[in-house]
């Protein structure tokens, strides 16, 4: 079985006359402005605005799940590039940005191209990533953000324990393609030599 690409003609439904906003596979949805969305994760419990990513990213995550199940009986079974496009497709259905991955050696990358938070709702959308990628693979996975400019924001996957080391060595200035070298020389191992 051959799953068809993305195609976001009727994944979203308004019904006016009961003032309802729906994405075809999730639950209700609830049309914000990203500055209003800014403001509340600025100011609340770090943990709840984690908790707030992480929900949104598992039911995207599900999405993409539930098509690959339907057409390819499995998501392993999918291409890379196929699945890419249809989290790029679900991320931008929430209008948190345009996604696109690069390989880097063994290192994985993802962008995120004009999402309405800018730098400051990087890390927000690094949880909705994750969460994403944690449902659809059932792998725990970490995003860190390696910078941002003009309109974009590159992430980093790595494991869990490889991502303390990789924020250490932001903390400590080094440069994201030094970063991604450091990945590659220690095939993702900290212990490796990416501290």
């Amino acid at each position: 079985m051959h799953s068809p690409g993305f195609n976001p003609s009727d994944a979203v439904s308004f019904d006016l006359r009961r003032g309802r906003v729906q994405i075809t596979g999730g639950t209700g949805h609830v049309l914000l402005p990203a500055d209003a969305i800014l403001a509340l994760l600025r100011e609340t419990q770090p943990e709840i605005a984690r908790d707030l990513g992480r929900n949104i990213g598992t039911e995207l995550g599900q999405r993409v799940a539930t098509h690959f199940q339907r057409h390819e009986g499995s998501l392993n079974l999918a291409s890379a590039m196929t699945v890419v496009e249809f989290l790029g497709g679900e991320l931008a259905l929430q209008g948190l940005g345009s996604l696109s991955v690069e390989q880097w050696g063994s290192a994985l990358l993802f962008i995120v191209d004009d999402s309405p938070f800018g730098p400051d709702g990087s890390e927000f959308v690094a949880v909705v990533l994750e969460a994403a990628l944690q449902r659809a693979f059932g792998r725990e996975v970490a995003l860190v953000g390696l910078g941002y400019d003009a309109e974009r924001t590159r992430y980093v996957a790595v494991s869990p324990t490889t991502a303390v080391a990789v924020k250490t060595l932001l903390e400590k200035d080094v440069g994201w393609g030094d970063i991604i070298t450091k990945l590659n020389a220690s095939a993702g191992d900290v212990d490796g030599g990416v501290e």
